[in-house]
């Protein structure tokens, strides 16, 4: 099936939607997929050794997991 039968399948099937919950999903799907092809966030350098940083000590099995975290808080 080509892009355009496709397009024209999918709006076929939203207009004969009646959930308006299922509509509300679809259109936050859409406006999901579109923002994240309009901007792409650009981290800082400082910002990408932290990354960096972070997944080093991860690799070297230096972090807590959830429930570890959660015990040192308390």
């Amino acid at each position: 099936m080509n892009q355009q039968k496709l397009k024209n399948k999918i709006v076929k099937s939203i207009k004969q939607l009646d959930n308006e919950l299922l509509l509300a999903e679809i259109y936050d799907m859409l406006n999901t997929d579109l923002a994240l092809n309009e901007e792409v966030y650009q981290l800082s350098v400082e910002q990408k050794q932290a990354v960096e940083e972070g997944c080093r000590q991860i690799d070297s099995g230096n972090f807590l997991t959830d429930e570890e975290a959660n015990r040192q808080i308390d």
